[in-house]
């Protein structure tokens, strides 16, 4: 039986109804779900943040790096009369309170080192620190792993730096650099990583951004330890950076020293020895030309074992006698 005009005109009406209800309802329940989400990514957050457990925003792939740049966001940026910049051999190495003796009173000394930088991050970091700040000398402690050809990205990317270190609402830079699994997979690492020197990973900075290891024999990492120079893995592009760092400071009237601190004796093989010696030259060359100082305290320092942490990472102790002679060299014309 044909349904009656009335009723049929009424049911067509009933599906339009329904038909436009369902997407507002739809795109409701989406924002409620998209709502809830980001309340408890929100929540997730502000809880590690509490428990001093919330990793640096990810913005290089370098942990180490990434809490340095929020240690320099907390701070006075990059202000200070002398600036450190390298790799673990300046965060390590160099002892903030030896180097304080070839400063004068009130100057501040600000150490940006962090792991796995090579020569040409250091030159990135140094123009982006420039950019915001006029020390007097910049000091660098470089090891022949700094000029070694292991990777082609860049850790140091001035355009998303900035916004970190220039003031921008934090929250706002966390959105920008979400990622939820990056903070799920380090948040139990960070409180001890930012408390203890006891770990080579250790980012329990000082007052300057050091990082003084707390680690002895026996309770070294063997495979650390037993590593070795090879200068077959220098990397012609990272001369290339030096250079270039070093003429830039020069025409920004600027003093560099750089500083080889002690390697352990065992590290080096006897066929290495003297392409590290003209490794060394050629640092020394470089630094000559534009006016700057290479200081190789390897060869005036003879540290024995307990001053390591690994071949070439020094602990606290070391540390604390590199930079002193290092402090006598430089006093010396």
């Amino acid at each position: 039986m044909e349904m009656p005009s009335a009723q049929r005109e009424a049911a067509v009406a009933s599906a339009v109804g329904r038909r436009t209800i369902h997407p507002a309802l739809y795109l409701g329940v989406l924002a409620v779900t998209v709502g809830l989400g980001l309340a408890a990514i929100a929540t997730f957050l502000c809880s590690l943040a509490a428990r001093h457990m919330l990793p640096p925003l990810p913005v290089s792939g370098n942990l180490a790096f990434d809490e340095k740049i929020e240690f320099i966001r907390r701070r006075d940026g990059f202000t200070c009369e002398v600036l450190a910049v390298g790799s673990s051999m300046t965060l390590n190495n160099l002892h903030s309170g030896e180097f304080a003796r070839a400063m004068a009173d009130g100057e501040r000394l600000l150490n940006v080192g962090a792991w796995a930088m090579k020569i040409s991050d250091s030159r990135e970091m140094l123009t982006f620190a420039l950019e915001r700040a006029a020390p007097r000398q910049v000091v660098m402690v470089s090891g022949p792993m700094d000029f070694y050809r292991d990777r082609d990205h860049a850790f140091v990317n001035r355009a998303k730096l900035a916004p970190m270190v220039d003031g921008n609402s934090y929250p706002w830079q966390v959105a920008k650099n979400l990622d939820v699994q990056y903070y799920w997979n380090n948040r139990m690492r960070m409180p001890a990583l930012r408390s203890s020197t006891t770990s080579y990973e250790s980012v329990a900075f000082d007052a300057s951004g050091a990082v003084l290891l707390d680690i002895h024999q026996p309770d070294v990492d063997a495979i650390r330890w037993n590593q070795l120079v090879d200068c077959a893995r220098f990397d012609k592009r990272q001369y290339k950076a030096f250079s270039e760092l070093a003429a830039d400071l020069r025409s920004r009237g600027i003093a560099l020293v750089c500083a080889q601190a002690p390697l352990r004796a065992d590290s080096i093989p006897s066929g290495q020895l003297e392409p590290l010696r003209a490794h060394w030259r050629t640092l020394a060359d470089v630094c000559s030309a534009h006016g700057h100082r290479f200081v190789n305290v390897h060869e005036r320092l003879e540290l024995p074992e307990d001053c390591f942490a690994d071949y070439s990472h020094l602990n606290v102790d070391g540390a604390a006698r590199f930079t002193a002679s290092l402090v006598e060299a430089l006093a010396q014309p």
